[in-house]
């Protein structure tokens, strides 16, 4: 293996996983989001019952589904236009931060349809990550095919077993540690 494929291989196993990472989010932080949604509904909309909102936080989960069939539905169509390249490496960038901006932002500004958008482009992202395989494999020689392949799926794994402990209650998993909590005290 050529040292240059070697090292675009690594650089987008490592830095290509935000799609997973964002993913991972909403069951890795479930308290501060949750917490951060009630915050949220109650101050733009209103009180509501326990009933309604696990309905509205179910629906904002399952988003990410949403943003997974559209990200595949559009697939196809961004390869033809803009080619694998720029999909799977310029789009899918563009669209990450994007995600992630939504995300943080919504936590900012204690608006949780901010939070939806920005698991909706996650799911988007992740999609797209099909095109970063395809990219990479195509570039690859025959007999290396296998390896960067093996080798950016495994930068998956380990990119959420990097940043889940980052998740836990006393590092930023708990909801006293967030924006959201801060501005209603």
């Amino acid at each position: 293996m050529s040292r240059r494929l070697l090292v675009v291989t690594a650089v987008h196993a490592i830095f290509s996983q935000f799609g997973d990472v964002l993913l991972s989010c909403l069951n890795l932080l479930n308290v501060p989001i949750r917490k951060m949604f009630n915050i949220s509904i109650h101050e733009h909309y209103g009180p509501i019952d326990d009933e309604r909102f696990e309905w509205i936080y179910s629906v904002s989960a399952s988003t990410m589904m949403l943003g997974l069939l559209v990200g595949f539905l559009i697939m196809g169509d961004l390869m033809d236009r803009l080619g694998r390249k720029e999909s799977a490496i310029f789009v899918r960038c563009i669209l990450g931060f994007a995600s992630a901006g939504a995300m943080v932002l919504s936590f900012a500004l204690c608006r949780f349809e901010l939070f939806v958008i920005g698991h909706f482009l996650a799911g988007v992202v992740a999609a797209l990550k099909v095109v970063l395989l395809i990219y990479m494999a195509e570039c690859s020689p025959d007999d290396k095919r296998g390896f960067t392949s093996m080798l950016l799926n495994s930068g998956s794994v380990i990119a959420v077993l990097v940043f889940t402990p980052l998740c836990l209650p006393s590092v930023i998993g708990s909801d006293t540690l967030w924006h959201a909590e801060k501005k209603k005290q």
